[in-house]
């Protein structure tokens, strides 16, 4: 085997070797960092499902108290008065599908479209429990309801959420049971908004399971009331979330979260599960294409590269074997005949060696700008462009390298008031929305040096370097426009919100020789100015 053969086979094998280690180590690391990408993304969709599920109980309960103090149950003078407040609480509120006042013996005495009036539902859960007590009853099917309502599209019957409320007088003196039926499908309503975003064939979908195991919500695939046995759900506490990939009753494996439901301050919960899940081929699937590209790449790359090999092997070996031949003639002769191939040789590899490095040189350049963009993006917030908490610990890292001993760095740290009604009530694309024109606001508020970070959430920080003597002043000042700016309406598309800001203002070194203290007495002052009276600035003061 000649010199040409081995060092194209040589290289060939050389690179299907690192080609394969290439791939493998690329595709295992892509494989994980997939996974916890889409593991991550369904848990946080599910904490959000869970929680919306928790508030709205919480609100529905709360709004059936404050009906319930309303001195007209019980009074036959104001029956019309009672009738009216519940029609117009159903109008309000749709997902209150039937309302009712229920005498001391059981019997419907005041309902939404006189429904059941007159009719005793004394052995029914929600007046037996609700005459003891607030009760909650888990999702069922509609009985005595069942012929005054159509059933879904589906087929299936309307499905209720009961909730009672005892009505009593001012001196314990028991009048009857404020009852309810809220119809199930405003749970359909909250998985419908939270998969809105997520239309496409990621084949991203949320359950719900009741405390026993069984499905209450979902895709149609698997039928309403069916047994979710194969799903662990041994063990996890209220509050807590289990990530695991699974195989499903189709036969197909799913990245699963699970997470039970804690309730919602004094609303203690159902006991429910949500569940949201993902096939995990479809989670893995960019990091599987990435191996695919990877394999292709390397096959054509090589395939070209060892027929290009050949020829320059050949060209390359060309002198090495007049050489061999001029030796062999000469053999104890003086080897000065062969000294000009051979310096034309050298001349030749010295020239491949520079354009080499050259290219190398380049390519450098090209690494070590992408190097300073990658490292530029970490810094920056993906939605505001503010700096992150990474960003954050540069700025904070190079104000105490640089900051000059005649100024003082102000610290104002912020949170927005009003956000999460905004959020909650447009959606979270309106949030996004205003997080981007709360941050445009705010940079219009900063000169050059001074800095601005999204800690998250609805969490600002601004940096703001200050000469000694004049610090508190100008703080003060820019601080009042930012209130000033931040309550100025903002326009998002088809609607407007209107939110305010608390401030609060600490100073370094002044208030403390350690910058990282510093911005805890801020956020200190800050909780100071949300707890009396909100979009305010609170500075900071010594106990």
């Amino acid at each position: 085997m000649n010199y040409r053969q081995r060092l194209t086979i040589t290289y060939g094998l050389t690179l299907l070797l690192v080609g394969a280690l290439v791939s493998f180590l690329v595709g295992l690391q892509a494989t994980e960092n997939s996974k916890a990408a889409a593991t991550g993304y369904l848990r946080d969709i599910n904490l959000q499902f869970a929680t919306l599920l928790d508030l709205r109980m919480w609100a529905r309960r709360n709004e059936m108290r404050t009906l319930a103090v309303t001195p007209v149950f019980g009074d036959r003078q104001r029956e019309n008065e009672a009738r009216r407040l519940l029609e117009q609480t159903q109008d309000f509120l749709p997902m209150f599908t039937w309302m009712g006042f229920l005498d001391p013996e059981g019997t419907v005495d005041i309902a939404t479209g006189q429904i059941l009036e007159g009719e005793s539902i004394a052995q029914r859960p929600v007046f037996q429990e609700g005459r003891q007590g607030e009760f909650i009853g888990d999702v069922h099917d509609a009985v005595l309801l069942a012929s005054q309502f159509p059933r879904l599209p589906n087929g299936e019957p309307i499905q209720f959420v009961d909730i009672a409320i005892p009505v009593v007088t001012d001196n314990g003196e028991f009048q009857g049971v404020l009852a309810a039926h809220l119809s199930w499908e405003w749970a359909q309503d909250t998985r419908v908004s939270l998969m809105a975003p997520l239309a496409g064939d990621n084949q991203k979908e949320l359950f719900v399971v009741s405390a026993d195991g069984n499905k209450l919500l979902g895709p149609e695939e698997i039928v309403d009331g069916s047994s979710m046995a194969f799903l662990p759900l041994a063990d996890i506490e209220s509050g807590e979330s289990r990530e695991v990939t699974l195989q499903w009753p189709d036969g197909i494996y799913y990245l699963t979260d699970i997470r039970r439901t804690d309730g919602y301050q004094d609303y203690s919960g159902l006991g429910w599960f949500t569940v949201a899940r993902q096939p995990e081929a479809i989670a893995l699937a960019p990091a599987q294409q990435l191996i695919h590209n990877i394999w292709i790449y390397s096959l054509t790359i090589g395939g070209i590269s060892m027929v290009g090999i050949w020829y320059l092997s050949g060209w390359i070996s060309r002198p090495l074997r007049r050489l061999s031949s001029i030796s062999q003639a000469l053999q104890l002769r003086l080897n000065s005949e062969s000294t000009t191939p051979a310096s034309a040789h050298v001349k030749d590899e010295i020239e491949t060696v520079k354009q080499a490095i050259y290219r190398l040189h380049e390519e450098g350049k090209q690494e070590y700008a992408a190097r300073q963009l990658a490292e530029k993006v970490s810094r920056a917030d993906p939605l505001t462009g503010l700096a992150n908490r990474e960003g954050l610990r540069l700025l904070l890292a190079e104000y105490q390298r640089v900051l000059p001993r005649k100024q003082v760095l102000a610290v104002l740290a912020l949170d927005l008031d009003g956000f999460k009604q905004v959020n909650d009530h447009y959606g979270h694309s309106a949030g996004d929305e205003l997080l981007k024109a709360v941050a445009y606001r705010l940079q219009a508020e900063l000169r050059p040096n001074q800095a601005g970070i999204r800690l998250g959430g609805d969490e600002f920080l601004l940096l703001l370097p200050l000469p000694v003597d004049e610090g508190e002043h100008i703080a003060e000042i820019v601080a009042h426009r930012i209130l000033e700016a931040i309550a100025q309406p903002f326009h998002l598309g088809n609607c407007t919100a209107n939110i305010g800001t608390s401030i609060g203002l600490a100073f370094w070194p002044t208030d403390d020789e350690k910058l990282e203290m510093v911005l805890d007495l801020a956020d200190q002052a800050l909780y100071k100015a949300k707890n009396t009276g909100k979009r305010r600035l609170v500075r900071w003061q010594s106990p």
